[in-house]
């Protein structure tokens, strides 16, 4: 099979992972606060630090009947490695085929044999909806099921090995294995000496555990040496192989010795580079060693012979052979002998001296070229072996485990250390398998709950699949750190975390799934708002055309301003009372790999998408001590929005960036220029002024929301008047230029998207919505390439795909614009399904679906970087498919499915609790039930979707009878009110039974 692409990432939030795919074989390992996890990598998928082969852990069986030979195979698909021991250990084979099942948190492989069993693994790292902890843990379990398909008894065992890390590659260091028993399992600790203190992987460890039962023999080989480049020769030590298929057991040895040629060559780590490095090692080698290296050592070997021959000096002294040795290759060297004659010249004692003569000779002589080369030698394995009888029929279980605990992580300009969250809860890798052994059951239990649910929902397996892909972003891509502030990465390693524009689209299932990490993520990034006292408060200010021209009049006047920080923020002051136009309230672009800076404050979209994303927050989750921390900075962003408009148009302006020093009127689409009013961020803007109204009113301040109600009016007037074109919303047009782009943009609804997460209502003409939505799916959507995020329908190209007005000259448009974004896809296909376009919405996702499988990349989505963050946004396609919408601050649960009304089951996560939604609907009747599978869920008004007229209700929770208002059917909807406001705790049920009278 060709080498997989992408595969399920085991590890926890935060912790790093590493990658079980197709082959059975592990990838990318990022545990060691390595990059691209760390940072550092670009536009790739994968360009970080390879610490692990995809070898370097593995898992193999031996099975053996009664009387019959037993047999090994690595549990890995056939690679060269199996022709490379077609002459060393050729009864050492790989499995003939593998099936692999990627469900996030889980792998299932079932292995294909020609043993008389069934194998198959189950791998998971556990991953729990609204339990942090336990989702953050660096883990990944392992559980292989064996099942007897004789009729004999079988003597069965399962080996696995892991290369120690720790340390490669690093000068002096040594790697350290330490074998620990105890009740729970046996584990080998893997560690290193000698490591500098500021290296990523210091004071880290690494642990290889199997778990006992009681009828299991665990064995193990704490320190086992591997060279590569001698596997196939038999040489490198590897005859724990012929142990285990000998005995099916490991010898119990803590270190095993380093094979005789590695124990030769280890004098020689610069074999290549010079002669003096090689001497000392060469004398003490035995003589067949000697002549080994004496053939690439000398220029004529019979004469070089025939010398020894004669010389029991010679063949009996090695000191004495090697300076031979040099004086023999510096005869077949003329440059060097020339030099050499004008040294003895001039120091003639060279001569008499053979210690001098040999450094002479030895910094003189051209180093050989011999034919043979170094063995490299990888950190020293860790085995263990479980054996045990199967009878007839019989299965066993066997568990191994891989914990680590690397505390050292460093931000890449080493300007902090972060640490992890891990290292709140454990002192070690050691300290993590401990209670992972111990909550195993639970742990698993609990995961495959929601795995279940998910799954178990009754629409298509590629919609759930398509859905769950994404939730690999949570352990792939996420910085989790030890005083509790949270990122996710752009894409992995490349831009930077908690990259706001792609917050508004992935942090979806962040805020539903573990809310607390969403609002530390916005918390994080309120603190960084742009102030007068800001690094670089000036950049921006300047950034303005007339600021920097009354600036530069003020420091003509007087110098002293530049210097003097006091006279800067007065003129800062004074001008911005006469232009209007203030950078205080910009909210920052991304944390590039480090929370303490960020990079920039450039977008124009971003002050919008943080009032969007606070007040959603705040509604999905009730808290209000969080809504009044983050609204004056909502305040402030509005409020610095509204001064980008010196036309009086109420609707934020997108300046020409070439006549700017600073990009300040980007959006998400970064490299697609926008001038004047664009269709994607004034709709963001109208939802936001109508979000701000809402959170104005919740704090109380009456007049502010009058006048974000005031503005939006207008604002939407404005915008309906300059971008509709009577099919959908021109991308942009400038009215100080005259110039229209035309192009019809996928995501030119934005706003609409987020207006109806909010229930907001229409920020748009209902008609043009439809008639902009039916216009994306015609012009935008391709089969053959997706949803582009731009299209130039044919009746607009005579007017110019791309009027520039100084713009484009930088980078090409059509990077962006003429191709797919996943995580748009995703938004647009979710609001295509809240305004009723649900055929066409599934027909988009399915076509993301099939795109990244047919290419391998299920779970590693591309847009800047790979596993890319703005994806996560799918969750948004599920919920809009259920018609599920949380209001906490009202306690208001709507459930209106949109799909298979009539017999509907999903999973549903929300802040407090997650569970399963059901829906029957039968001609007189229905039922709708929320059963909360852990959390608490507390409700005071449902509303149901229903075309039953004049319905009789009933609620139940559980088996108590709920008393209720007398609900007012409304356009084929039902909300009932509750009496009292009830709560759903873990197992519970509540359930709506409706029957037409």
């Amino acid at each position: 099979m060709s080498k997989p692409l992408s595969g399920i990432p085991l590890g926890g939030i935060g912790t790093g992972s590493v990658e079980l795919r197709a082959d059975g074989r592990f990838y990318e390992w990022q545990i060691f606060n390595n990059p691209p996890w760390s940072g550092g990598a670009l536009l790739l998928p994968w360009a970080g630090e390879e610490i692990l082969d995809p070898d370097d852990c593995y898992f193999a069986i031996r099975v053996k009947g009664q009387d019959g030979e037993p047999k090994v195979r690595i549990l890995a698909s056939k690679e060269k490695s199996e022709i490379d021991r077609l002459y060393a250990n050729p009864f050492l084979k790989n499995i003939d085929g593998i099936k692999y099942v990627g469900e996030f948190p889980f792998v299932k492989i079932d292995y294909k044999t020609d043993l008389p069993v069934n194998v198959r693994l189950d791998a998971f790292s556990p991953f729990i909806p609204l339990d942090v902890k336990n989702s953050a843990l660096p883990v990944g379990i392992f559980t292989f099921t064996v099942k007897n398909l004789s009729s004999e008894e079988l003597e069965v065992s399962f080996l696995g090995g892991l290369v120690n890390p720790v340390g490669k590659g690093v000068r002096k260091s040594e790697a350290v294995n330490k074998v620990t028993q105890s009740d729970q399992f046996t584990a080998i600790e893997m560690t290193a000496k000698n490591l500098p203190q500021d290296h990523y992987q210091s004071q880290g460890s690494l642990v290889f555990a199997c778990l006992k039962t009681g009828h299991q023999v665990v064995s193990y080989r704490g320190y086992q040496y591997v060279v590569p480049e001698l596997t196939g020769s038999g040489s490198s030590g590897e005859e724990y192989w012929r142990m285990l298929q000998n005995t099916g057991e490991l010898d119990n040895k803590d270190r095993t010795q380093p094979p005789l040629l590695l124990t030769l060559l280890q004098g020689l780590p610069d074999l290549a580079q010079s002669l003096s490095k090689m001497a000392s090692a060469y004398t003490a080698f035995p003589k067949e060693v000697q002549s080994i290296l004496e053939a690439g050592l000398v220029p004529n070997v019979p004469e070089f012979e025939e010398s020894i021959a004669s010389d029991l000096t010679l063949q009996t002294d090695p000191k004495k052979r090697w300076v031979f040795i040099l004086e023999q290759r510096l005869r077949h060297s003329p440059e060097a002998m020339k030099q050499y004659e004008e040294m003895v010249s001039q120091r003639p004692e060279i001569e008499k001296d053979p210690r001098e003569k040999q450094k002479v000779l030895e910094k003189i002589l051209p180093p050989p070229k011999l034919m043979i080369s170094l063995p490299k030698q990888k950190g020293p394995q860790g085995l263990l072996c479980s054996k045990f009888t199967l009878s007839p029929s019989a299965e066993v279980k066997v568990s191994f485990m891989l914990s680590w605990f690397f505390p050292n992580h460093i931000a890449p300009d080493g300007s902090e250390k972060m640490g992890h969250m891990y290292e709140n809860w454990f002192s070690g890798a050691l300290g993590v398998a401990e209670y992972v052994a111990k909550n195993l059951v639970q742990l698993r239990e609990r995961s495959e709950a929601f795995h279940d649910a998910l799954y178990g929902s009754n629409f298509d397996y590629w919609l759930a699949d398509a859905v769950n892909a994404q939730l690999t972003t949570f352990v792939k891509s996420s910085f989790y750190v030890k005083d509790g502030r949270f990122g996710i990465w752009e894409g992995l390693g490349c831009c930077g975390l908690q990259t706001l524009d792609v917050t508004y689209y992935g942090s979806h299932p962040v805020l539903l799934f573990f809310p607390e990490l969403q609002k530390s993520e916005m918390k994080m990034t309120a603190r960084s708002q742009l102030t007068p006292e800001s690094r670089r408060y000036h950049e921006y200010f300047i950034a303005f055309p007339k600021n920097k021209k009354l600036f530069e009049e003020y420091v003509k006047n007087d110098p002293t301003i530049l210097k003097d920080k006091a006279k800067r923020l007065k003129v800062y002051r004074e001008i911005t009372a006469k232009t209007g136009q203030d950078a205080t309230g910009r909210i920052p672009h991304m944390f590039p790999g480090t929370f303490n800076a960020v990079d920039a404050y450039h977008m124009i979209d971003l002050m919008p998408k943080f009032a969007l994303l606070i007040l959603r927050d705040y509604l999905w989750t009730g808290d209000k001590k969080y809504l009044e921390e983050m609204w004056p900075h909502v305040k402030t962003a509005m409020d610095h929005n509204l001064s980008l408009d010196e036309h009086g148009i109420l609707l934020p302006y997108h300046y020409d960036r070439s006549l700017t020093d600073t990009y300040i009127a980007s959006q998400t689409y970064d490299v697609w220029d926008f001038l004047g009013y664009s269709a994607y961020v004034s709709s963001i803007w109208l939802a936001a002024l109508r979000a701000t109204s809402q959170m104005a009113k919740l704090m109380r301040e009456e007049s502010y929301a009058e006048k974000m109600d005031d503005v939006y009016a207008k604002a939407r007037t404005n915008m309906e008047k300059l971008l509709w074109n009577g099919e959908y919303y021109n991308l942009w047009h400038d009215p100080p230029s005259g110039k229209t782009n035309y192009y019809c943009m996928a995501d030119q609804l934005s706003g609409q998207w987020f207006a109806n997460f909010l229930k907001l209502g229409d920020i748009l003409e209902k008609d043009h919505i439809t008639s902009a939505l039916k216009a994306i799916y015609k012009y935008n959507y391709h089969p053959e390439a997706g949803l582009l995020n731009g299209a130039l329908p044919k009746r607009f190209a005579n007017k110019g795909s791309e009027t520039t007005g100084g713009l484009g000259e930088l980078v090409s448009p059509s990077l962006q614009r003429d191709n797919p974004w996943t995580g748009t896809e995703y938004a647009v296909a979710s609001l295509l399904i809240q305004e009723g376009f649900v055929r066409e919405a599934l027909t988009i996702v399915k076509n993301v679906y099939d795109r990244y499988q047919r290419s391998g990349m299920t779970w590693n989505h591309i847009e800047c970087g790979g596993h890319y963050y703005r994806a996560m946004d799918i969750w948004a396609v599920l919920t809009e498919l259920e018609g599920l919408n949380y209001n906490a601050h009202e306690q208001k649960l709507t459930f209106a499915p949109r799909i298979n009304e009539d017999d509907f089951k999903s999973v549903f996560v929300l802040p407090t609790a997650w569970g399963i939604v059901t829906q029957t609907l039968e001609a007189a009747s229905q039922s709708d039930t929320i059963k909360a599978n852990e959390g608490n869920l507390a409700i005071s008004k449902v509303l149901i979707k229903t075309p039953l007229g004049k319905p009789d209700v009933k609620v139940m929770k559980g088996s108590t009878k709920v008393t209720f208002k007398q609900p007012k059917p409304e356009k084929g909807s039902l909300e009932i009110e509750l009496e009292e406001a009830a709560t759903i705790r873990t197992g519970e049920t509540l359930r709506i039974e409706i029957t037409s009278l």
